[in-house]
């Protein structure tokens, strides 16, 4: 209701103003002005209609410059590179359901041509939240560092298409990397080791002691949560078990036939439930989704604005050309050109688009720098964006008066100097 209450009241007040000014501007007119058509306004109307120019243009131009702008970052972080191949990468949810047989789906998987791996893990890119203390070798416990912690299978690296750094990934040959960690660049940065394999790190054990183990690699800092955050400490555990995830690599090719392999081999696996899959890099991006809707939203109001102010100059334009329309009868019988009459007419426009384009970049500028201090990885501002929305709004606005200042400056001269 009140939603509603102020959408009603907003309505009666916005046309009560629209309505008065009007009203009481008309109301202050001498009749024998109006007879005789002389200007009863002055300077002040003169200088309420150029505001209400400037004043749309400066929004549209605004506007204009924010989607560009949105757009950009947003391209931004389409292109930037990650630190893991999300291309054709499939994620299996809730792979915990496959229990004991967890194993035996994946080499079923594996065996099948259009799948290059699998591997499974505890959380996937864009959602790893959270941190755990370790203590790497040489720290005291009340030194204990905090780290995003990971669990995974022998597999998950590869899958992923994460490249390492130091050392080497989990591997099955090695029966201790049951105990052993992983960390990113970003976590060695954190313990100060010039090389982090084979040194020490440990965490608490559910029994709430310390379990030490061997740091046997360090992996590529990759964007394991939002670019909106500099990429952290991170450490990966191996886990037998099952885990929630399975990060399926796929060819590329036939995308929908391995698709269907999948879902079929899930559904003799687990036959009482439902595959459920995204695609990573889909699921990634969706991290973006409120950033996509700002860029939809600046574009649709933008086109709107330009709209509403291409409306308003086309009266303007009408207006100004009927007042006049006797100058221009006389430029005419001068020996005036079309062209000549048209830039004459279209002048005064462009300096008040000009106006507008002047107080709408420094307002675009502050709005949208705050705006991308929202993101650690981010875009330059370009000047081509304030340079392409002016641009636009000086062709728009050109556009719309070219029909009545045409018109006017291809009328027979005659015909305006016996307007009277």
């Amino acid at each position: 209701p009140s939603v509603l209450l102020t959408l009603f009241g907003g309505a009666i007040i916005v046309g009560i103003v629209a309505g008065s000014y009007p009203a009481l501007y008309l109301s202050r007119f001498k009749p024998i002005a109006i007879i005789k058509a002389q200007s009863a306004g002055g300077r002040s109307k003169s200088f309420l209609r150029n505001a209400l120019v400037v004043f749309q243009f400066a929004i549209s131009v605004a506007l204009l410059t924010g989607t560009f702008i949105v757009k950009d970052q947003l391209s931004y972080i389409q292109q930037k590179r990650l630190g893991f191949d999300a291309e054709y990468a499939i994620v299996v949810e809730r792979g915990g359901q496959l229990r004991e047989q967890s194993d035996a789906f994946k080499d079923r998987l594996r065996a099948y041509s259009g799948i290059l791996s699998i591997g499974a893990t505890s959380t996937i890119p864009g959602e790893i939240h959270g941190a755990t203390p370790y203590r790497p070798e040489g720290f005291a416990t009340e030194e204990m560092v905090l780290m995003a912690p990971m669990s995974v299978d022998h597999d998950f690296i590869e899958a992923m298409g994460i490249e390492m750094a130091e050392g080497r990934a989990f591997s099955r040959d090695f029966p201790s990397d049951s105990t052993g960690f992983i960390i990113n660049e970003a976590g060695r940065r954190l313990t100060g080791f010039e090389a982090a394999t084979g040194k020490k790190m440990g965490t608490f054990a559910p029994n709430g002691g310390i379990v030490d183990g061997d740091i046997i690699g360090v992996i590529r800092d990759y964007h394991f949560a939002s670019l909106r955050q500099e990429i952290g400490a991170l450490s990966m555990t191996l886990v037998n078990d099952p885990l929630p995830y399975l990060i399926i690599r796929a060819t590329g090719a036939r995308i929908s036939e391995t698709i269907a392999f999948v879902e079929q081999t899930w559904d003799e696996f687990v036959p009482n439930q439902p595959l459920q899959y995204t695609f990573l890099d889909e699921r990634f991006f969706a991290l973006f989704e409120s950033d996509q809707r700002l860029g939809r939203l600046f574009t649709s109001f933008a086109g709107f604005a330009i709209f509403l102010a291409g409306l308003g100059l086309f009266g303007l334009g009408w207006f100004i050309t009927e007042q006049r329309r006797k100058e221009i009868g006389i430029r005419k019988a001068m020996g005036a050109s079309v062209a000549q009459i048209l830039i004459l007419l279209s002048r005064d426009f462009t300096k008040l688009v000009l106006i507008a384009i002047v107080l709408a970049i420094p307002i675009a500028y502050l709005a949208m720098n705050r705006w991308m201090e929202g993101f650690v990885y981010r875009t330059d501002i370009h000047v081509s964006s304030f340079v392409l929305a002016g641009v636009l709004a000086l062709l728009i606005a050109w556009f719309t008066v070219s029909f009545q200042t045409i018109r006017a400056a291809k009328s027979d001269p005659i015909k305006s100097l016996r307007y009277e």
